[in-house]
This record gives structure tokens, C-alpha cells and sequence, in this order.
């Protein structure tokens, strides 16, 4: 019964963290707006280069 216990919250430890690590706002560095063709926006939103960085404007 306690191994039964331990598992569930390892599982839930694992989850937590790899859930965790997929939140992060990852960002494009970029030169021009060219390079920031790939990186995706929501409709109505354009990527475009704003100080070295991908943001959607």
C-alpha cells in the first residue's frame, strides 16, 4: 500500500516538473524581420524584429 503511494507522488512530481518546463516563453533572436518568418502569431498578428528579438506586433 505505502509503494502504491510513493509511485502516485513520483508521478506527480514528474508531471509537475516536465509541465513546468514546457511554460517557458521562449523567444527568437533575430537581425531583421526575415528572420523571424517561422515564428508563430496569432491571427491578425505579425512576427516582426524588435530589438533583437521575435515579438508579434
Amino acid at each position: 500500500m505505502a509503494d502504491i503511494i510513493k509511485f502516485i507522488y513520483v508521478i506527480i512530481i514528474v508531471l509537475f516538473v516536465f509541465f513546468s518546463g514546457k511554460n517557458t516563453d521562449a523567444k527568437n533572436i533575430c537581425i531583421d524581420d526575415v528572420h523571424c518568418q517561422k515564428y508563430k502569431c496569432s491571427p491578425g498578428l505579425y512576427p516582426t524584429c524588435i530589438n533583437g528579438w521575435c515579438e508579434c506586433k
